[in-house]
């Protein structure tokens, strides 16, 4: 009998001090500052809206969470995709540099004049955003972009099918494209 109450009271002990011995920031212990962070990721894309064809075009996406950058930690991959306006078909990506805290940066180039869209494939704390911004590259009348608008509008592949697509697609890298 005594046996069994020091077996009891030692397993008793055992867990009482594994319940105190968690990490804050570790499961299943006090959640740090990062974790109490509650607000969906926002990523903000910056890029010239007008570009020279042939120029090296430097594109940010400036990735937060109530308005404070999100920890590399929680940045799982950041791609940039390319495509002239109503021809999806024919992107291209660029991988994502950390440039500091909550920044990614690729560059990349436009060969030819014409209506062209970004938009940043972010996965972060469980999380994808896409922010799809519009880059007009050259000497572009504006009837010119108002049907490539309006091209992209009618093009049959979805941002969602390029999420798909972009998870498996390895695009070579290289920065001179359409």
């Amino acid at each position: 009998m005594k046996t069994f109450k020091f077996i009891l009271m030692a397993t008793a002990m055992c867990i009482i001090t594994a319940c105190q011995a968690h990490d804050p920031g570790e499961p299943g212990g006090q959640p740090n500052s990062e974790q109490l962070l509650t607000g969906f990721i926002e990523v903000e894309l910056k890029i010239d809206q007008n570009v020279e064809t042939e120029a090296a075009v430097n594109i940010q996406a400036i990735i937060t969470e109530e308005e404070k950058p999100v920890d590399t930690a929680q940045v799982g991959k950041v791609t940039f995709e390319f495509w002239k306006a109503g021809d999806r078909q024919q992107s291209w990506e660029e991988q994502g540099t950390l440039a500091e805290a909550g920044v990614y940066t690729a560059d990349t180039s436009f060969n030819e004049e014409g209506v062209y869209y970004v938009q940043s494939h972010v996965t972060a704390r469980g999380t994808h955003a896409m922010p799809k911004e519009q880059v007009i590259a050259g000497n572009v009348s504006e009837d010119a972009v108002l049907a490539a608008e309006e091209a992209e509008k009618n093009s049959d592949v979805s941002d969602m099918d390029s999420m798909t697509d972009m998870e498996g697609h390895d695009s070579g890298g290289g920065g001179h494209h359409h």
